[in-house]
C-alpha cells in the first residue's frame, strides 16, 4: 500500500481514498496512521486539521470526512444536539450532534458527531452504544442505533473527559484495548472501558474514570477528575481537588466539596450535601436531609426540605426556612401560627445551667384575647404571671373597635405604661416601641393588663395581648 494525500474539494469537505481500510489518527498535526493488514502507513494530511484522538474506522466509499465509532466508544462532550443547520460562526474544535433533517454542510448527517476543524466539518458516524455528553442539557447521551437518548449521567466538560484513545504517556493504543493496570504509575483499572490515567489512581466499573493523582472512581460511569478526589456509585462525579461524591448521581464539583446520597450535589467549594437530593451551593455551606438546600456562603440547612438561602443563615427542622442574612429558624414552617421567623421554638425555650443542681430558666409567652369590648375600660387578668420578668408586651386589634377613638395600654396604676393612644382600626399593633416606661420589670405577683378607652366608651371590638417573660427556677439541690 502506498502513501496518499488527503484531498480537499471545493465544498470544504475532506475526501478520503476509499481503499485505506481502518484508520486511527496519529499524534502529529495532519498525520494519519493507517492500520491495514497490521502494516502502518503514514499519510500526509495536507492542510486538513484533525481533532486529537478521533478514532476512524471503516471509511465508506464516498467523499466526506466520515468516521465510524466502535461500539461503547466515549466521545468528548458536544455543545448541542438540537441543531439541524450548522452554526454561523463555530469556534475551532466545537462539536455538535446533528439533529434530524440536517441542512447545508450537515445534509445527510443526521445523528452524526460534527466537529469544526477551522475550515471544514469533520463527522463521526456513531454505532450502537457510543456515548457523549450534551453540555447545554447537563446530560449524558447514548446512541441506541437509531437515535441519541439520555443515559442518566450528569454533564462532564471536556476538561473532565480525558481522551480515552490516548494514554497519559502520549503513546497511541488500539481503540478499545483494556488492561488490568492503568496507564500511569501505580494505577489500576478494572471493567469495560475503565480508565485510570492518574498516578496511583484506581478505576473500577464499566466506563469509570480516575484521571488525576490519587483518585478513586468506583461504579458504572463514576468520574473522579480532581487530585485526591473520590467517586463511589453509579454516575457519581467528583471533579475537583479532594472532592468526595458517594451515591447514585452524587456530584461534588468544587474544591473539598462532599456529596453523600442519591443525587446529592455539593457545588459551592468546601460545601457539604448529605441526603437524597440535598444541595449545598454556597461556599462553606451545609445541607443535611432529604431535599435540603443551603444556597449561600456559610448557610446551614438541617432537616428534610430545610432551606437556608442567605449568607450565615440557619434552618433547623422539617421544612424550616431561613431567608435573611444571619437569621436562624428552628421548627416547622407553614401558614398561620406555624410560621417561623428569626429564632423561634415551638413551645418554651429552656435555658439550663448545671442540670445536676436543677438550674433552669424558661422563656415563655402568655396570650389573652378580650372579645366584645364595652365600657370605659377592659381588664385582661393575670397576663403577666407571678415571678415573671417581663421582656415584652405586644398586641393586635383583631376586630375593629367602635365607640372609642383610641385606647391606652397600662397596668392598672400607670394607665399608658405599655402604649398611649393606640389606633382602633383592624390589624393595628402595639409593641415595645409604644411603651412609655421602657424598663424591663420583674413582677413578684401576677399582674393584669388594662385597656382604657379614649374619647368615648368601647362599644365593640376585640384585642389580643401577648406577654413574653423569663421565669427563673430555683435549684433543686
Amino acid at each position: 500500500m502506498t502513501a496518499r494525500r488527503i484531498t480537499n474539494n471545493t465544498s470544504g469537505i475532506v475526501t478520503l481514498p476509499p481503499d485505506l481500510g481502518s484508520l486511527i489518527l496519529g499524534p502529529g498535526r495532519g498525520i494519519i496512521t493507517a492500520f491495514t493488514e497490521r502494516e502502518i502507513v503514514e499519510i500526509l494530511g495536507g492542510d486538513a486539521e484533525f481533532p486529537r484522538g478521533l478514532a476512524i474506522r471503516d471509511v465508506p466509499d464516498q467523499p466526506g470526512t466520515n468516521t465510524k465509532a466502535a461500539a461503547n466508544d466515549y466521545f468528548p462532550s458536544v455543545l448541542d444536539r438540537d441543531l439541524a443547520t450548522p452554526p454561523a460562526a463555530p469556534a475551532k474544535s466545537d462539536r455538535y450532534l446533528v439533529a434530524s433533517g440536517g441542512t447545508g454542510a450537515w445534509s445527510g448527517r443526521d445523528n452524526q458527531i460534527a466537529q469544526w476543524a477551522g475550515s471544514m466539518w469533520l463527522f463521526t458516524i456513531p454505532t450502537k452504544g457510543a456515548q457523549t455528553y450534551a453540555e447545554d442539557e447537563l446530560k449524558g447521551l447514548v446512541f441506541d442505533g437509531t437515535s441519541w437518548a439520555v443515559s442518566g449521567g450528569g454533564a462532564v466538560s471536556d476538561a473532565d473527559m480525558p481522551d480515552p484513545f490516548t494514554p497519559p504517556d502520549g503513546t497511541w493504543n488500539v481503540v478499545g484495548e483494556i488492561s488490568a493496570s492503568g496507564g500511569a504509575t501505580g494505577s489500576e483499572q478494572f471493567g469495560d472501558n475503565a480508565l485510570a490515567s492518574g498516578t496511583r489512581s484506581t478505576a473500577v466499573g464499566a466506563n469509570s474514570q480516575a484521571t488525576s493523582t490519587d483518585t478513586v472512581a468506583a461504579g458504572e460511569n463514576a468520574r473522579a477528575n480532581g487530585t485526591q478526589a473520590t467517586a463511589y456509585g453509579t454516575d457519581t462525579l467528583a471533579t475537583n481537588t479532594q472532592c468526595v461524591a458517594i451515591g447514585r448521581s452524587a456530584q461534588a464539583v468544587l474544591s473539598t466539596d462532599t456529596a453523600l446520597g442519591g443525587f446529592a450535589a455539593a457545588t459551592g467549594g468546601f460545601s457539604t450535601a448529605v441526603g437524597n437530593n440535598a444541595a449545598s451551593s454556597g461556599n462553606g455551606s451545609i445541607a443535611a436531609g432529604q431535599g435540603s438546600v443551603a444556597s449561600d456562603a456559610d448557610a446551614i440547612a438541617i432537616g428534610p426540605d430545610a432551606s437556608a438561602t442567605h449568607a450565615q443563615s440557619m434552618a433547623l427542622g422539617n421544612d424550616a426556612a431561613s431567608t435573611a442574612i444571619n437569621r436562624a429558624t428552628v421548627g416547622l414552617v407553614g401558614g398561620g401560627v406555624n410560621t417561623r421567623k428569626d429564632l423561634e421554638v415551638s413551645g418554651d425555650l429552656r435555658v439550663s445551667g448545671n442540670e445536676l443542681e436543677g438550674q433552669v430558666g424558661l422563656i415563655q409567652s402568655n396570650s389573652v384575647v378580650i372579645a366584645s369590648m364595652s365600657g370605659a375600660s377592659q381588664t385582661l387578668p393575670n397576663v403577666i404571671p407571678a415571678g415573671a420578668t417581663l421582656l415584652g408586651l405586644v398586641g393586635r386589634v383583631i376586630t375593629a373597635i367602635t365607640g372609642a377613638t383610641g385606647f391606652d395600654v397600662g397596668d392598672g396604676a400607670d394607665v399608658d405604661r405599655w402604649g398611649a393612644n393606640i389606633a382602633i382600626a383592624l390589624d393595628t399593633t402595639f409593641d415595645i416601641s409604644d411603651w412609655t416606661d421602657g424598663a424591663i420589670t420583674a413582677f413578684p405577683s401576677g399582674n393584669d393588663v388594662v385597656l382604657t378607652a379614649l374619647g368615648s366608651d368601647f362599644t365593640a371590638g376585640s384585642v389580643r395581648v401577648t406577654a413574653y417573660f423569663f421565669t427563673a427556677i430555683a435549684p433543686t439541690s
